[in-house]
């Protein structure tokens, strides 16, 4: 659309379509069953859970409820018995609380400070200034490479597509969420290294800035291409998916607070580096800025290796 007339309000109106699919698909959505059973409404609970685990036995219908009721209990214990400024300050007073919201605060922020979704936001305009003629399109490179890293088709009939998976979530609980962070964040320091030294000398030419106009080498720059793309799987494997794993971590009663928390913190943590990246290249340096990312990166994998446990089940002792 970067050529088409007025292509960017056409963009913004292609967002109406899924809003609007999604409005009139509400009409089908049941209420959540937690919220039936806050009502006192446990039999419509319980046939929502059917709907929702249509496969399921009755046993596990049944246990899926009491969960729910215990959940309800819980959060509703806590909100009548303190206050809402109590509550806050229990979050950060009670050190098993304190440590599930900073482990799952802490991985959403890492990811965020890797640099990835800079390579997203503004991916158009650093392929255009690495050479690429149409660099919206090269741009697509790290953004169709953690596609390709996120979706896999799984068959059951020769040639009929029955489920999309995503490829983390396909593997996650036979790998385990600790050991797909510490696989695919060093994957990440490799080709975030291949990517400085090619970017130091691939802009050598302009005093290591990137200039619009300037004509650089072509194999250097397929080198920093080729380490984009190395540094994206290792994402892709990582940081793309667990850190929304991280209701895992948060007791019952503060799984609402808890992942509000981390969910503001991965955003804020976006928004700083979406906003400092474009001045970052100009004072840094490209290179020095992916090396600020690599540092990141590096601090990220002393967290995960020391504050990050394995939570999933096939794998616990």
């Amino acid at each position: 659309m970067q050529d088409v007339r007025h292509g960017w309000r056409i963009l913004f109106a292609l967002g109406v379509i899924p809003s609007v699919l999604q409005l009139l698909l509400m009409h089908w959505l049941p209420e959540s069953p937690r919220v039936m059973i806050l009502r006192g409404q446990e039999d419509l609970a319980r046939e929502t859970y059917k709907r929702i685990y249509s496969k399921a036995t009755p046993e596990i219908i049944e246990l899926k409820l009491r969960v729910a009721k215990m959940y309800v209990e819980a959060t509703t214990q806590m909100q009548r018995g303190m206050t809402f400024w109590g509550r806050c300050k229990r979050l950060w007073v009670h050190k098993p609380y304190r440590r599930a919201i900073i482990t799952v605060s802490g991985l959403q922020m890492f990811g965020q400070l890797t640099g990835f979704n800079t390579l997203l936001y503004y991916s158009g305009t650093l392929f255009g200034l690495f050479g690429f003629s149409n660099g919206a399109a090269a741009g697509l490179i790290p953004a169709g490479i953690n596609a390709l890293f996120v979706v896999s088709v799984s068959y059951t009939r020769p040639r009929i597509v029955t489920n999309l998976q995503l490829i983390g979530m396909s593997i996650v609980d036979r790998v385990g969420r600790r050991r797909l962070a510490l696989i695919g964040l060093p994957i990440m320091v490799v080709g975030m290294i291949w990517a400085i030294i090619s970017v130091y000398f691939m802009t050598a030419p302009t005093d290591h800035l990137l200039v619009a106009g300037a004509s650089y080498d072509r194999a250097l720059a397929g080198s920093l291409i080729g380490a984009i793309a190395f540094f994206v799987v290792g994402y892709g494997i990582s940081y793309s998916h667990l850190g929304w794993y991280q209701s895992e971590f948060l007791a019952l009663e503060i799984r609402a607070m808890g992942s509000a928390i981390a969910t503001t913190a991965v955003w804020i943590s976006n928004l700083t580096v979406s906003v400092a990246f474009l001045t970052q290249l100009e004072t840094l340096t490209p290179a020095g800025t992916y090396g600020l990312y690599l540092g990141f990166i590096l601090s990220g994998y002393v967290f995960v290796y020391f504050c990050y446990p394995e939570t999933s089940k096939q794998l616990l002792p």
